[in-house]
């Protein structure tokens, strides 16, 4: 039996940003950490409490690469599995 991952309001608000971006192809692909916080609408300090919460729970990770100077985001495979499900059950009324 699977545990449920509760997932909240600004939670979803964050995946669906992921989930939209440019750079996002699927499972496996990640995208720029800096444009998921600038296209989630959030200010810096609560995405950073947000992403640290998906973080926590282990829904996203992120990756740093020494060459790069922007980390960058990826769904963990318990993350791809909340992405296809509805998220808008997860956040009834969510903005």
């Amino acid at each position: 039996m699977s545990t449920q991952i509760h997932i909240t309001p600004k939670e979803a608000l964050v995946l669906r940003t992921f989930a939209a971006s440019q750079y996002y192809d699927g499972p496996g692909t990640a995208t720029w950490l800096p444009d998921v916080t600038e296209n989630s609408g959030l200010n810096p300090q609560s995405f950073a409490a947000v992403y640290g919460s998906l973080v926590a729970k282990g829904i996203m990770l992120t990756k740093s690469h020494p060459n790069d100077p922007h980390d960058t985001c990826e769904l963990t495979a318990a993350g791809e599995h909340i992405l296809q499900a509805p998220l808008a059950e997860s956040a009834p009324g969510a903005a």
